[in-house]
């Protein structure tokens, strides 16, 4: 087995999960672990070995590398991708693969000029249960699919004092972060965009990014979408994947895929995976057998820029609104 050589850039906490996954598969050396406060870095390293680093460019010319997981801050990802990419090193990039259209070009460009893998980080496509939605529906289990319902809510406490609300770090509020899954879920089931729209809500009025969202789409196969955001939601929705078919249903949660024709009343269920670390798990996977074998990943940067692509649409026709009492003052004044 061809032993490759593996470098994190970025060691905030989304790194840990690509180090876990990549400690669980053989023939993995980590080499390089680097982070702008190199001490991040140097607290991988006392656990999974290798060397530390404060500069991109002082960890690609130091070691022959393999690949790389760049787990930076979004608007943080073209820089250190592209320098790896131009010297030949395979890419795994965080979701979303940019901050921008142009930044997730670049990146696609200098991996088809330097003909290596730039892969995006949707671990959502490789979980158990999405599997098995993809499977249910070329099987017809449902008949022909009409209409999708997605959400990816939670409370997040203390969001305003994180970076995901600063748009030079972030570049962009719920509909980047979350909703970014969410696009690409649906592009992987039912092909890419036609139409977007949405609706946009900062109820937090010391921000300056959307918290809240309601986006509608429609995808090449035909199905129309509905995708609800929002770091408000105190108890999320219990199915956050539904899909509507002329004979029949399919529901997702953590877990369970459950599917029901419309000949019966009761549903067959499948199991699913309640791990979080599933989807990075096999996501990591897949991307260490592309980079051995040299095959095209099941996600690719290209798949990346189309959900910039949409987003970039979503924030153009549809400026963030403020709901909250910033807005109740503005009326009075």
């Amino acid at each position: 087995m061809q032993q490759l050589r593996i470098g994190i850039i970025g060691c905030g906490g989304i790194a840990n999960c690509h180090a876990k996954a990549y400690a669980k598969l053989d023939g993995i050396e980590f080499t390089a672990f680097c982070d702008v406060v190199e001490p991040k870095a140097a607290t991988f390293v006392e656990q999974y070995g290798g060397e530390a680093f404060g500069s991109v460019d002082a960890m690609l010319d130091a070691d022959r590398l393999d690949a790389v997981s760049v787990a930076t801050t979004p608007t943080a990802h073209c820089g250190p991708a592209v320098a790896a990419l131009n010297r030949g090193v395979h890419v795994l990039s965080e979701k979303p693969l940019a901050g921008s259209v142009a930044d997730a070009a670049a990146m696609v460009q200098a991996a088809e000029k330097s003909n290596t893998i730039l892969m995006t980080g949707y671990p959502y496509r490789f979980r158990v249960e999405i599997v098995t939605v993809q499977e249910l529906l070329k099987g017809g289990a449902i008949g022909t699919p009409l209409f999708a319902h997605n959400t990816f809510s939670a409370h997040f406490d203390g969001v305003a004092k994180t970076w995901f609300v600063n748009r030079a770090i972030s570049g962009g509020g719920i509909v980047l972060d979350n909703g970014s899954h969410a696009i690409d879920l649906f592009h992987h089931l039912f092909g890419d965009t036609r139409r977007a729209h949405a609706s946009l809500k900062r109820l937090n009025e010391t921000i300056d990014v959307e918290d809240t969202a309601l986006i509608l789409t429609e995808h090449e196969s035909g199905v129309s979408g509905t995708i609800e955001l929002s770091w408000w939601v105190p108890a999320p929705r219990e199915w956050y994947l539904e899909i509507y078919g002329t004979q029949g249903t399919i529901q997702v949660k953590y877990g369970q895929v459950r599917h029901r024709d419309a000949a019966s009343a009761d549903w067959t269920t499948h199991p699913g995976c309640t791990d979080f670390q599933d989807g990075f798990d096999r996501q990591i996977a897949h991307f260490v057998q592309c980079v051995r074998t040299g095959t095209t990943p099941m996600v690719t940067g290209r798949d990346g820029l189309r959900a910039i692509e949409v987003i970039e649409h979503l924030y153009r026709q549809a400026p963030a609104e403020v709901t909250g009492r910033e807005q109740e003052s503005a009326q009075r004044s």
